[in-house]
């Protein structure tokens, strides 16, 4: 998240505090479905914060959120999308490619973290770390599923489908747990942990610059 952003999204989160729970209970849905949404960061605040004022201004008329915004949330989200400028297509990818590196780095930096002490407690030399095929699988298991549960539950805040989730992650455990019975054995290489970190550092770096590109 860029600067001018993350200032927006702290001055937001203050002046929610303002707002009745039942108010605040229903922009937190409205906050989610936001972010499903192809517009910048910095718009997503922006939309939110005249939500919030024109919720509270209806607050303090003695208004409830349905009798100022009405009862279909969803929609009333989509008309005030349509006024906001949407991310290029080059913008989008970028985004998405910014999202996986998230947690791609994640447990990047996990692995790095746990496998020398792994290796240590096998007596084995701790700096070479082992990369297995089950390793690669389980990874992009738990990325994919990570990113499509954010999906899925930003685009379907308003009509929960719980047992679609419930078959995804169903599926990506079967998954995962099939990369680990079956391939588990299956050794790729040893990394050097220098050449771990290295990796690390330019993942991190070009996630940076992303995050500079979508200022």
């Amino acid at each position: 998240m860029n600067k001018r952003a993350r200032i927006l999204r702290n001055e937001n989160n203050r002046f929610e505090e303002k707002l009745s729970k039942e108010t605040n209970d229903v922009l937190t849905d409205i906050v989610v479905y936001i972010r499903s949404t192809s517009i910048s960061e910095y718009d997503q605040e922006r939309v939110r914060r005249d939500i919030d004022e024109m919720l509270f201004e209806g607050e303090r008329r003695g208004m409830s959120a349905a009798e100022i915004i009405g009862d279909d949330y969803k929609a009333f989200c989509d008309a005030v999308m349509c006024e906001v400028p949407k991310l290029s297509k080059a913008q989008r990818v970028m985004t998405a490619v910014q999202e996986v590196l998230a947690g791609v780095i994640v447990l990047l930096a996990i692995w790095t973290v746990f496998s020398p002490i792994i290796q240590l407690i096998k007596k084995e030399p701790w700096y070479l770390l082992p990369l297995r095929l089950s390793d690669l699988i389980t990874a992009t298991v738990i990325v994919a599923a990570a990113v499509l549960v954010v999906v899925y539950i930003t685009k379907n805040v308003f009509t929960p489908k719980p047992a679609a989730l419930i078959a995804g992650f169903v599926l990506a455990a079967a998954i995962g747990i099939a990369g680990i019975l079956f391939c588990s054995d299956i050794m790729l290489m040893n990394i050097h942990i220098a050449v771990d970190i290295a990796l690390l550092a330019v993942l991190a770096l070009v996630y940076l610059l992303i995050g500079k590109r979508l200022e």
